[in-house]
């Protein structure tokens, strides 16, 4: 084999020695193309992965949305739908009823998704940090396991 030759041990002639037929046949049914990573909402059959209408509606009793098809898709395939729904007593308990829960997916630097939940409040910054804290303490930090890293929570002041 000629792109061996600089190999100073020899090596095999026949590949039938060192390569199990029943592999070496499926490497060839490898399809030759390869594929590129697809982006944040880009591609794969949406249908296939969104929730049914009804799980919609109860998110939308709660949250307002950024890009709803690629937020939505991302939550059916982190499987946080029901986390989302669960934490909506607890958000408004700390931050009151009123306050507008925005979904929103982020990138970050090195290409991993993270879906926020930006608690949008009129308080002062003492007052939604104190809330903040408080969901934390008595809610997110015991389930927070349960999102893999995927979902946070945070507030946003207007």
């Amino acid at each position: 084999m000629p792109q061996f030759a600089n190999y100073v041990e020899q090596q095999p002639t026949n590949s039938a020695s060192w390569w199990p037929e029943k592999r070496h046949s499926a490497l060839e049914e490898q399809p030759s193309a390869k594929k590129r990573p697809k982006a944040v909402g880009e591609g794969g059959d949406l249908l296939q992965s969104m929730p049914s209408p009804q799980c919609v509606e109860a998110l939308d009793e709660v949250y307002v949305w950024d890009d709803r098809p690629t937020v939505l898709r991302f939550i059916e395939e982190n499987h946080i739908r029901g986390l989302l729904l669960d934490a909506r007593q607890a958000l408004d308990n700390a931050f009151g009823h009123d306050a507008i829960k925005r979904l929103s997916l982020v990138r970050d630097d090195e290409g991993f998704d993270t879906l926020f939940c930006l608690v949008r409040t009129r308080a002062q910054l003492e007052i939604a940090t104190l809330a903040l804290r408080q969901f934390d303490e008595h809610w997110w930090l015991a389930r927070s396991q349960e999102a893999a890293g995927k979902m946070n929570f945070d507030f946003d002041l207007v």
